[in-house]
């Protein structure tokens, strides 16, 4: 299974994504913008791993509602590299990003999306007990 330095887009503003491309041909990454008819194939066949063949599925064309980005064949160093770029030049952040695993390798657009959905509600109900213990 190899894989390119990728990160995969979602419902970002052209501005933005002007901004991102700019640190990733710096970076030497790959962007890849995913349209919503997309949202249906593998996070891996989106990322172009090689031996994961798209579906040929095609999804409803809605819109998630908001940005999304899958970091895919970057190590921790290439991702903090960016990320600190990202930063440095003063983009807005990004709430909902994953990095590719083979655990979600196989899951499309939309259950990566819920999950990180899952994911950001449990932080911040787990946040607001913690904020209300420190009150009492």
């Amino acid at each position: 299974m190899k894989s390119q330095k990728t990160i995969l887009v979602y419902e970002m503003k052209r501005e933005k994504e002007e901004k991102v491309l700019a640190i990733c041909r710096k970076r030497q990454i790959t962007v890849k913008k995913i349209q919503p008819l997309e949202y249906a194939q593998s996070l891996g066949s989106l990322a172009r791993i090689s031996g994961i063949p798209q579906n040929g599925r095609k999804d409803t064309g809605t819109l998630l509602g908001e940005e999304m980005m899958v970091f895919s064949g970057m190590d921790t160093n290439e991702m903090d590299l960016f990320l600190n770029d990202y930063k440095n030049m003063g983009i807005s952040p990004v709430e909902l990003k994953a990095v590719l695993t083979p655990y979600n390798i196989f899951w499309n657009s939309r259950q990566l999306y819920e999950e990180l959905q899952k994911e950001r509600n449990s932080f911040q109900a787990g946040r607001t007990v913690s904020e209300n213990k420190s009150l009492q």
